[in-house]
Parts: C-alpha cells; sequence; structure tokens
C-alpha cells in the first residue's frame, strides 16, 4: 500500500441487489503480476447520477506463506466471546509467528507472542480486550500477522485484514472517510465525470 494509485479498475455496471463478487488474477490493468504486499480494494455502489450510495473496502494480501487470513464471527461482538483469527501458513513445517491488532487509528491494541506454528491452519483466540484487559470499544480494526520462515531468516512476510468490533460502520458513514472521498472522486474521473 504504497500510493501507487488504481492498479486495476471494474466497472461492472447495473447489478442486482446481493452479494457480487469479482475475481482478480493478481495482476494491474497493464497485465503484470503484482509482487508480494497488501492492496486496498476499495467498492463504491453509485446510482445513475454519480452518488456514491455504499462504500467498503478491504486489504487483499499477496504473500508465498501467508494466506486465507480471516475473523470469526464477523462482525465481531466481544459479549458474545471469543473471536478465532486464523490464517493459514504455507512453509517447509514450520515458521516463527506472531499477530497484532490495530484500531482504526493505527494503535497497537493487543499482540499475541512470538510462536513456533506448524504450516498448516493457524489461529488465535481473541476476548476482544485489549493488552490492559479492557473490552475494545467498536469500531474498525485491522488483524496483522508476520511470519518467518526459518529457511529465509533475513524476510519476514506480512498479511493483514480489516474486521469490524460491533455494528459495521453505516454507508453514510463509510463515504466520509477519507479513503472512501478518494476512491470516489477516482472512479468519478475515470468515468469521465467531475471529482
Amino acid at each position: 500500500m504504497n500510493g501507487a494509485g488504481v492498479l486495476k479498475y471494474w466497472a461492472l455496471g447495473a447489478r442486482a441487489a446481493g452479494t457480487q463478487n469479482i475475481v482478480w488474477d493478481g495482476k494491474n490493468t497493464g497485465g503484470t503480476i503484482l509482487g508480494e504486499g497488501m492492496y486496498a480494494l476499495f467498492a463504491v455502489c453509485m446510482d445513475a447520477g454519480g452518488n456514491a450510495i455504499a462504500v467498503g473496502s478491504d486489504l487483499v494480501n499477496i504473500s508465498p506463506i501467508i494466506s486465507n487470513m480471516t475473523v470469526n464471527p464477523k462482525p465481531y461482538y466481544p459479549q458474545s466471546g471469543s473471536a478465532t483469527l486464523g490464517f493459514n501458513l504455507s512453509v517447509g513445517s514450520w515458521a516463527l509467528t506472531t499477530a497484532i491488532i490495530l484500531n482504526a487509528q493505527g494503535a497497537q491494541v493487543k499482540v499475541f507472542p512470538w510462536a513456533v506454528s506448524p504450516s498448516g491452519a493457524v489461529s488465535y483466540n481473541w476476548d476482544g480486550k485489549d493488552g490492559a484487559g479492557n473490552v475494545v470499544p467498536n469500531g474498525r480494526y485491522t488483524y496483522i500477522v508476520a511470519a518467518v520462515d526459518p529457511s529465509s531468516m533475513s524476510q519476514m512476510h506480512v498479511g493483514a485484514v480489516l474486521f469490524d468490533v460491533g455494528t459495521p460502520v453505516g454507508a453514510g458513514a463509510a463515504q466520509e472517510e477519507p479513503w472512501a472521498r478518494e476512491a470516489i472522486g477516482q472512479l468519478r474521473r475515470m468515468g469521465g465525470g467531475a471529482p
């Protein structure tokens, strides 16, 4: 997420209400395969007049050893019990891993200590509390995993996924976030409209 701008753009046209899927081949618009890293996905639904009526975002992680990052349940309500934070680790036999949870301002909320994790499914249980034992407030959080393969100790691999604690942010509030305004402006410029 180096601020490189739009790498791939889909204009899907009119769609029926409900869940929509986009298949991405890991390439930019020019057909170049993108390298390891985290990429932001922005979805903006516009009405016929070009007004944003729904917005959403997530992170897409490209890593040779970290995949299928999950947070369950989604959205997560701490008063209902613990959340399971998972990912798949693809290494020879094991790697050193850690996980952290950041709040919407990027402040560290919870850190899981470095540990030896076997290749395959790895998970952490989170009780919805910060490092001081306080239940975190509702909001958007980022779950980040870092892994070091012992065959290449000089390289750390990272994966991240966004998730909500409590009721997800509504479309109106989401449209006011800086990323949403920028995404809407870029979509309007690409479509030939005014930002």
